[in-house]
């Protein structure tokens, strides 16, 4: 079994959250927040894809991946340095 450990991936679903939670960004654009936190916080400038997210997913689900066992996998454009 292995997991996929994404950082943020910029969904309707969390751009909601951002805007409902009690604590910081509240008030704050949530697009601005998540742009202002890629450039500030990720290797590679950038938020994951949630296509890059589905491609791990259907790569672990692929045979090509049958070596491949009991790995946490980030997915995060660098913000998590291992």
């Amino acid at each position: 079994m292995n997991a996929v450990c994404p950082v943020y991936v910029e969904t309707t679903g969390l751009l909601e959250a951002l805007v409902d939670q009690a604590a910081p960004p509240r008030g704050e654009d949530p697009v601005k927040y998540l742009a202002d936190f890629a450039n500030t916080n990720s290797a590679l400038q950038r938020l994951p894809l949630g296509s890059e997210i589905a491609d791990l997913c259907f790569y672990l689900a692929s045979p090509l991946s049958s070596a491949v066992t009991g790995q946490c996998i980030n997915v995060d454009c660098g913000v998590l340095p291992q």
